[in-house]
């Protein structure tokens, strides 16, 4: 009779593995490398979107001779970007500012005078 054996045959190391899971590795590594840029991205559109609006605001307040509300607007937009466009309106507010305090000093000291 015939005796046969029972050997068993290991399957051979498969070569591609080690590549295929580095290709892997490095393709999840790319991935989050982009959506990570994608986010630091859409949060500075984000951003300057919100100092244009600030700084279009703070503005309008200005023409409108309201500079304490300016400057509310003005250091906003400064807590987002400091710009020189931002940091000049803001001078020419506290200036204004100034000047409007002149005049009511003035009507008050001549009014003072003549009671």
């Amino acid at each position: 009779m015939k005796q046969t054996q029972n050997t068993a045959v290991s399957p051979a190391p498969h070569r591609g593995q080690p590549r295929r899971r580095r290709a892997y590795v490095i393709c999840t590594i790319l991935a989050s490398v982009f959506i990570i840029a994608m986010a630091v991205v859409l949060m500075s559109i984000s951003d300057n979107r919100v100092y244009n609006d600030y700084m279009n605001q703070a503005q309008l307040l200005y023409y409108n001779k309201d500079y304490d509300g300016a400057l509310s607007m003005l250091r906003k937009a400064a807590s987002k970007e400091k710009t020189d466009e931002c940091l000049l309106l803001m001078a020419q507010c506290y200036e204004n500012q100034g000047a409007e305090l002149g005049k009511v000093a003035t009507v008050g000291d001549r009014q003072g005078g003549n009671l």
